[in-house]
């Protein structure tokens, strides 16, 4: 038996206490959230917090009691902008989203996105991997990586990630209306090699915790 718990409310909130990330109501004054839900998801944090325990911590002791099997659920790409449905952005966002403007998306036209963030900046992936680390360290049956939501929004043109493919293939990614198909193989071997460090520092975390944590990665769409 097995159940996934979603750790991430977003990729700038998270549903579990963080030394990497935000959770949900930190330093967010409550009169600012735009729902009860996010209000009470909040509250339950700040309690939390305040008592000295993490809920997933509960949760994955719990599942282990009546032998049912937890799996950290971890969107890898889902975020807004300040001004989305009126405000509500504002809930999703966390200081992390201004200390690191420089990793916005780059469009092929060298426009940047207000809000989307690019996995060919290392910082964005290591950020995600920390996070993914302390997720691990707590010893969860699994990790279960949910590659559904915008997946197609981790990839941009970054100027340094075109000068890479330019390097490598002798020509210009962005120089047709539609990319060419070695375009998607790179992006594809970058989002590979991601996976490769996860699941090397998810072993190393593994034989420390004495055994194995599984790695489920949910994919659909076209892209």
């Amino acid at each position: 038996r097995r159940i996934h718990f979603g750790c991430t409310t977003t990729t700038m909130r998270l549903n579990f206490l963080s030394k990497v990330g935000y959770h949900m109501g930190q330093d967010q004054p409550l009169d600012r959230l735009h729902s009860d839900g996010n209000r009470r998801c909040a509250l339950a944090l700040q309690a939390a917090e305040r008592e000295g325990y993490d809920p997933v911590d509960i949760l994955i002791a719990h599942c282990e009691d009546i032998e049912l099997e937890l799996w950290a659920d971890f969107r890898i790409q889902q975020d807004y902008p300040y001004d989305y449905a009126g405000g509500f952005g504002y809930d999703f966002n966390s200081p992390f989203t201004d200390a690191h403007q420089d990793w916005r998306h780059v469009d092929r036209n060298g426009e940047v996105c207000s809000h989307l963030f690019s996995h060919f900046h290392p910082g964005w992936e290591q950020y995600k991997l920390d996070l993914l680390a302390e997720l691990a360290e707590k010893g969860p049956a699994g990790i279960h990586l949910n590659l559904m939501c915008e997946m197609n929004a981790i990839w941009d043109f970054a100027p340094q990630a075109v000068i890479r493919f330019r390097d490598e293939h002798g020509f210009d990614p962005t120089s047709d209306p539609e990319p060419p198909e070695e375009w998607y193989q790179f992006r594809c071997d970058h989002l590979t090699e991601f996976m490769r460090r996860l699941r090397s520092q998810t072993d190393r975390i593994g034989r420390r915790l004495g055994r194995p944590i599984p790695i489920a990665v949910q994919v659909s769409g076209d892209w």
